[in-house]
């Protein structure tokens, strides 16, 4: 087992104030971030290499890979900036890991209850703000329609398919309300493919049986009516806007024209142009009819722009490779429900945000890079505990053993 030089409560504190803090305020998300990355850089080597399985060697593996491309970077003076922009995804990663792997049952418990709960209040402040007219698309304080939509998209498996409220009368009800919020707060958002994966999602909970009829109806009708109060009340009129013209591609149209001139001129398709190159490369910067895009809207080809064949192909592993493990592990039907219940939601959030990434971005925004290292060290910390992945043994030359009982 692994042993903290600290009491456990100190960690707990941090962390739990970290995963409810996620868009609720970026200060704070940065303050318990590296608050949690001290405390781990002060644990003792021998308990780290406990901690250090194939989850942490495949965000070794990206990470090398996006150094080594900022190192051969066509424009090293933007990608320089990465080096600080991306060092909190890749810490807390290890903390977050490290310490969930470390605590009890019921404080990992009470972490994902908090996050659910962080998410609902995020939701609400979403629509709170979208109803009184400050925004024309549903948004957090800390960022934009866009990480607001996905990050909800990111909670809500966890909402349906990874936890039960026990031991609670109105269990039913209380998750059917937190359900509801965040639906509508993915709605008046208005991402029309976040808003598919969610209702995808959601039929996916009904047909699992995750979903019962009782929840169903009251998810249906409390949705129903937060979103047709919000878009009565916001008078921005985007939500008609959108819906008379439904093919409007808010720019994707043009991305990918300057994507494919880029791709056929590619000088570099080992290693990439360099992070945060999307200016200095996109050849129809003009013909944006927003100047303040930065990015490919799809995390595959900015991946595969910026760090070439080797930071696509990192990406990919870091998606697929928790996906197939944690499908694996549900088909295998473990006898303990709980950690199946979580695996699912696990599963299901980041294949969720994954396709989610092909119109949009997740693993370079400063928050929702921080909410998937999450997603991951909560799947390895389950896995761990149950003994499912061996760590790495370095004391005896060869990297390990990953064995399934």
């Amino acid at each position: 087992m692994i042993r903290s030089r600290f009491n456990s409560r100190l960690p707990f504190f941090i962390l739990i104030c970290l995963t409810c803090s996620f868009l609720i305020s970026l200060f704070l998300v940065q303050l318990f971030g590296v608050l949690l990355a001290v405390l781990w850089l002060f644990e003792k080597s021998g308990e780290k290499q406990k901690a250090f399985d194939i989850f942490t060697l495949l965000i070794l593996i990206y990470g090398a890979v996006r150094l080594i491309s900022i190192i051969f970077s066509d424009y090293p003076e933007e990608s320089i900036q990465s080096l600080y922009k991306e060092a909190l995804f890749y810490l807390a990663f290890f903390s977050i890991g490290f310490y969930l792997k470390f605590f009890p049952d019921n404080f990992t418990d009470k972490i994902v209850y908090g996050f659910s709960a962080a998410s609902v209040v995020v939701a609400v402040i979403g629509i709170i703000k979208f109803n009184l007219d400050f925004d024309y698309r549903a948004s957090s304080f800390s960022s934009g329609y866009m990480a607001f939509s996905t990050y909800l998209l990111a909670a809500l498996p966890i909402l349906i398919f990874g936890i039960t409220l026990q031991n609670i009368d109105l269990n039913w009800l209380i998750r059917s309300i937190g359900i509801s919020f965040i639906l509508s707060g993915i709605i008046t958002s208005l991402g029309r493919v976040n808003i598919a994966i969610a209702i995808l999602v959601f039929l996916a909970g009904i047909i699992l049986k995750k979903i019962n009829l009782k929840e169903f109806i009251t998810v249906t009708l409390l949705s129903i009516f937060l979103c047709s109060v919000s878009f009565y009340n916001n008078s921005f009129g985007l939500f008609g806007y959108r819906v008379s013209n439904p093919s409007i591609l808010s720019d994707r149209d043009i991305i990918l024209k300057g994507a494919e001139e880029v791709f056929l001129k590619f000088k570099n398709p080992l290693f990439g142009y360099g992070p945060r190159s999307f200016h200095l490369i996109f050849p129809y910067i003009s013909e944006l009819s927003d100047p303040r895009i930065n990015s490919w809207h799809n995390d595959f080809i900015q991946l595969y722009f910026e760090s070439g064949f080797f930071g696509f192909s990192s990406l990919c592993l870091l998606i697929f490779f928790p996906l197939y493990t944690g499908i694996k592990y549900l088909l295998k039907k473990p006898v303990i429900p709980h950690s199946f219940e979580l695996i699912m939601g696990i599963v299901v959030s980041i294949a969720a945000v994954s396709f989610s990434a092909l119109f949009s971005i997740f693993i370079n925004s400063p928050i929702l890079s921080l909410v998937f290292a999450f997603l991951l060290a909560l799947q390895s910390a389950v896995f761990y505990k149950e003994g499912i992945v061996k760590e790495l043994n370095f004391s005896k030359l060869k990297m390990g053993v990953y064995k399934w009982k």
